[in-house]
Formats: structure tokens, C-alpha cells, sequence
């Protein structure tokens, strides 16, 4: 019907209007324009460090906004974007109007649900802003609807909306905590599957101080993991190599024998094959003895 809209979307509207200001004041944000939603990604923001009379962009990352702390649903393929595409740091930003309050909270728990679950289909995700526990864990896995929930945790920012002017300094210091984090996690889910880091417990407007936990997946096939690891163990080999520290070398290669060669990888193999020993006996330097 033209010459109208519905008054929850204005609601909405002004929600968006609400946090705009908010991530402005700490960041440069893109709103995605109406034509290009896909159902998760609201503005496109990076992170702005001020410095004397310039701020300069840094951490780039996701903004979802919302208007109340209620779960928040993700559907199909939106879902599997989330699961299998994401490349950046997901920050849900609630706008608060009744309260006059802005929140934002940190997804990187999301990571740790996805390790646990591995490969099961998904097609439902909802995020619980809050500490809400499913049993023992954060994160719960129902094979019959194929949905995930994941609890949030506390907000890592509250900060009163007629205050945003002043909430710089706080905004900055832990959004570079939990964006630094979650930048980890997002490359690491796409590079390894192995590990997510996370932090078990914090407060609200107060960055986390030495209790950061690595959480472990398991219960799958480990090639990806032994290819990264090649990867990583070569490299070594290369440094150690270079520094004349060939003790460490000789003992990398012991473990990259024990893992399989899935890519045969040349730089691996001169390490493996008995090349790279035969290079040295022929500068004089003995490898050790089998």
C-alpha cells in the first residue's frame, strides 16, 4: 500500500537510526541498503582509533541491530552464510529505546558451537542474549530440527544513549578486545577447524584480564587439521633452518613424518625425503643419529 508503513517497521527503523549514532561515534559505518539485505548484516563498520586530530580505520566487522535483548533467529541459507561464508566478526548491537540504552554483544560463541557440531546439517540458528545455559554448555544441538542455540553471555558494552558523545574510550577498548579475539576464530574456522578462542566468564564495560581458554573440537575426520599442521611445521622448519638452529629442525621433522601428506607439498617433502640432511652433510653439519 503506498503512503504508509508499518509501524513496527518504523519501530525498526528507529532502532537502526538509534545504533547508527552509537557505531559512529566509534567507527566508520556502512548501512546496507534496503535492495542489499540478506538477512544478517545491517552496517559494514570499521573500527576507528582516534588519533591526535584523526581517526583511522582498523578491526573491520558485522553489525546486526536489534531493538530488544529477545533471541534472534537466523534461517536457511541465511544460517549456512553464517556457518560456511562469514569472514568477519558478527557484533549484535541492541537499541534500547524504552531504556535509552544501547548493548552490544559479541558472537563468538557461535564459533564454538559449529567446532562441537562439526558437518550435521543446520537449519536453524538462535542466538540468546544473556547467560542462559543449555546442561553444561552455552551451546545446544537438536539433530531432529537441525536448530542451534547458542547463549551470548553478557553484553560486553552498555552504554547510555544520552552518553554515546563521551562513551569513546570504553567503546574502542573493548570492541578492540572482542573484535582482535573474534578475528581469530573467524580465520581459524576457515583455515584449521581446530580450536576457538573464548573467554569463560566476563563483565559488562570491563575488558577481560588473563582467563582467555582455547576450546577443542572433536569427533572428525582430522585432514583439515593435519594440513594446516603441515603447513605450520614446513614453515617452522624454514625459520629454524634459516636461524642455524638445526636441532629444532631435525626435531620438527620427526613429527611432520607422522602426520600424512595430503597436499604433496615440495617445501614439506625436501624437510622429509632426506634432502634437506643430505644438504647438510654436504655443508659439514652431521643431523642426528636415527
Amino acid at each position: 500500500m503506498g503512503g504508509g508503513r508499518l509501524g513496527s517497521f518504523r519501530s525498526g527503523d528507529r532502532s537502526e537510526y538509534m545504533a547508527l549514532f552509537y557505531l559512529s561515534r566509534v567507527a566508520f559505518a556502512n548501512q546496507s541498503p534496503r535492495q542489499e539485505e540478506f538477512g544478517v548484516v545491517d552496517f559494514l563498520c570499521f573500527l576507528g582509533k582516534e588519533e591526535s586530530k584523526m581517526v583511522f580505520a582498523e578491526n573491520a566487522f558485522y553489525v546486526q541491530v536489534k531493538s530488544s535483548d529477545d533471541e534472534i533467529k537466523f534461517e536457511g541459507r541465511a544460517c549456512r552464510w553464517i556457518s560456511d561464508h562469514m569472514d568477519l566478526p558478527l557484533v549484535i548491537c541492541v537499541a534500547d529505546k524504552k531504556q535509552n540504552k544501547i548493548r552490544v554483544y559479541t558472537t563468538w560463541r557461535i564459533w564454538v558451537a559449529f567446532l562441537m557440531i562439526r558437518d550435521r546439517p543446520m537449519e536453524l540458528i538462535k542466538l540468546h542474549p544473556g547467560e542462559v545455559r543449555f546442561g553444561p554448555h552455552v551451546w545446544q544441538y537438536d539433530e531432529s530440527s537441525k536448530k542451534v542455540d547458542v547463549a551470548l553471555g553478557n553484553p560486553v558494552l552498555e552504554i547510555d544513549y544520552d552518553k554515546v558523545e563521551d562513551s569513546y574510550d570504553i567503546s574502542y577498548q573493548i570492541l578492540k578486545y572482542w573484535l582482535d579475539l573474534d578475528r581469530v576464530n573467524t580465520i581459524g574456522m576457515k583455515v584449521h577447524r581446530a580450536f576457538v578462542h573464548g573467554v569463560a566468564e566476563w563483565q559488562t564495560n570491563t575488558e577481560p584480564q588473563g582467563n582467555l581458554e582455547i576450546y577443542y573440537g572433536y569427533g572428525f575426520h582430522p585432514r583439515i587439521i593435519e594440513t594446516s599442521t603441515s603447513r605450520y611445521l614446513t614453515s617452522l622448519c624454514h625459520i629454524y633452518d634459516n636461524a642455524k638452529d638445526y636441532e629444532k629442525v631435525f626435531k620438527i621433522v620427526e613429527a611432520l613424518k607422522a602426520i600424512p601428506d595430503h597436499e604433496s607439498d615440495s617445501h614439506r617433502r625436501f624437510f622429509t625425503n632426506g634432502e634437506y640432511f643430505e644438504q647438510l652433510k654436504r655443508q659439514g653439519i652431521q643431523p642426528p643419529k636415527d
